[in-house]
């Protein structure tokens, strides 16, 4: 008996942890500590961390973005948002196979990132909620995780988009100033 309990209370627990700490997230965001970093950087490690599961699931990386400008801002809630998308396209894919890509480039003062999936796309009702705080299609998501990567984005004084066919797959756009004035909002230097 002892095992079956453990075997349900501790993805239970982790569970209940994943969500206390989406809505501490949401409700009082992480202090930004501005530095200037490489949003490229940033990508690749959001791959490497998500490489063991997308090797395991037989997804394809595509990669279009050399090295980008250098950027004012928190890497490390840039990363959250990153991590956040791809975890939302991996979701999206079947259990094995698909493709998920990440694009940089910048067009006029803005870096434009896109994160994209060939997965099963998101129905237009739901796509006019999906940054909706506490809105999910999951049957374990809270909800929070596009809102609050919608919130670190506008911190950074960019903004974050979706298209998405049924059938085809989506893709999010996030645009981020390249102008080094634009610090985000709240931050404490270092």
């Amino acid at each position: 008996y002892r095992q079956t309990y453990k075997e349900i209370v501790t993805p239970e627990i982790d569970r209940i942890d994943k969500i206390v700490a989406d809505l501490l997230s949401f409700a009082k965001p992480a202090v930004t500590k501005v530095q200037t970093f490489y949003i490229h950087d940033v990508m690749e490690r959001a791959l490497r961390l998500m490489n063991i599961d997308f090797k395991r699931r037989l997804i394809t990386i595509k990669r279009e973005y050399g090295e980008l400008p250098a950027l004012q801002g928190d890497p490390q809630r840039i990363m959250q948002v990153f991590m956040n998308l791809l975890i939302n396209a991996s979701h999206a894919l079947p259990k094995t196979g698909g493709e998920i890509g990440m694009r940089g480039e910048v067009v006029k003062n803005h870096v434009v990132i896109s994160v994209s999936d060939t997965g099963k796309g998101i129905p237009p009702e739901n796509l006019a909620q999906i940054f909706t705080p506490f809105f999910s299609t999951k049957d374990t998501g809270t909800g929070l995780g596009l809102a609050i990567s919608l919130k670190i984005i506008e911190d950074h004084h960019g903004d974050i988009s979706a298209e998405s066919t049924v059938g085809k797959g989506t893709t999010f756009t996030i645009r981020l100033p390249l102008s080094l004035a634009d610090a985000p909002s709240g931050e404490s230097r270092q």
